[in-house]
């Protein structure tokens, strides 16, 4: 989650936008307009969901419009990769030596369970 925000980096600002993570400046502005107006509350009077994904759009918008806040945002997404990827690593590790000691107690002759 994002510090006081409670939002999850999981759902990427970029993909909020339909952009990609290396798009321009212009091509970020111009995808909020269109999402904006598409999203408008005048269009979808008493949508829910579609206030919800407007605010999703703007804040996305806020925070890559920003030359800082995207930099940050983007090490914190990158950091967010690594430790998904070393923890997915430290559980495949955990169960090659959960195998390998059942195996090794199997030839050992200890009762299995």
């Amino acid at each position: 989650m994002l510090a006081g925000t409670g939002q999850l980096l999981v759902r990427e600002f970029y993909q909020v936008l339909g952009v990609r993570s290396d798009a321009a400046e212009e091509e970020i502005k111009s995808t909020f307009r269109r999402l904006a107006k598409q999203l408008h509350p005048d269009l979808h009077p008493g949508d829910a969901d579609a206030e919800r994904r407007l605010q999703q759009v703007i804040r996305a918008y806020e925070t890559l419009s920003d030359r800082p806040s995207r930099m940050a945002y983007d090490a914190g997404l990158a950091n967010q990769r690594l430790l998904r990827r070393w923890r997915f690593r430290a559980t495949a590790m955990t169960v090659v030596a959960a195998f390998a000691l059942t195996r090794l107690g199997h030839l050992l002759g200890e009762p299995r369970y």
